[in-house]
């Protein structure tokens, strides 16, 4: 059993409505905005886009509320959101199941320089690589600044877009090597009949890995949404 009572609950629910925004709630705007729905090559990217949109207005409302530090993080082809909670250090980052899979495959197999690796710098668990640690605060101050000091815990919320429907959210924690160490399902964490939080994972999930190319692309401005992903 894992004490996660640092984690404020009302936070990670009103983020988790936005998670659920799927490709149907996007298709008929994008389908208007692009003259027909024939071509629909940047669609995934609008989703993503209009998660991460909804997401930081949701953060530009409720910063002081919880105290967080919400950064827009730009690595060029890639921009997303990044949430610090000041009162517990925990950074939250946003991904697909699969994407997240791919990359922590790809982390074991010696990249060490996607941003998922680098902001786990300060991370409990796992095996600190003194040798590269200077270079690795190096470039997660790029991302973060002097911020990323204040960095002790990394959670992944992610969630399985199968068929345009968003299954299996999960909270996953990262050690300082950027590993899955402990999980667990976002509906058992909000499932507000437990009086007790139910035990985490130990070990990375299961889930198949499927062939998917890493999520990048240069976001475009989308109108504001603030609906939740009805599937």
């Amino acid at each position: 059993m894992h004490d996660i009572n640092y984690l404020k609950k009302e936070l990670i629910e009103g983020i988790n409505g936005y998670m659920k925004i799927t490709r149907r709630d996007v298709e008929g705007d994008y389908s208007e905005m692009v003259g027909g729905a024939s071509y629909r090559n940047g669609l995934s990217n609008a989703t993503w886009d209009t998660r991460f949109n909804s997401i930081g207005i949701y953060l530009e409302k409720n910063c002081e509320k919880f105290n967080l530090l919400y950064i827009k993080m730009d690595r060029g082809i890639w921009r997303a959101p990044l949430i610090l909670d000041r009162d517990n250090g925990v950074l939250y980052i946003f991904s697909s199941t699969e994407n997240l899979k791919i990359i922590t495959k790809k982390i074991k197999n010696g990249n060490r320089t996607h941003y998922i690796y680098l902001l786990t710098l300060y991370c409990e668990d796992g095996e600190l690589e003194l040798i590269e640690d200077e270079m690795r605060e190096m470039r997660a101050k790029k991302i973060m600044g002097d911020d990323i000091s204040l960095v002790k815990k990394v959670a992944v919320i992610h969630y399985s877009y199968l068929n345009g429907i968003p299954i299996d959210g999960t909270i996953s924690f990262l050690d300082n090597t950027g590993n899955e160490r402990l999980a667990i399902k976002i509906d058992d964490y909000l499932d507000e009949n437990q009086e007790n939080m139910p035990e985490m994972l130990d070990t990375p999930s299961n889930l198949e890995v499927k062939s998917a190319p890493l999520v990048k692309w240069n976001p475009k401005n989308t109108e504001e949404k603030q609906k939740k992903g009805n599937v």
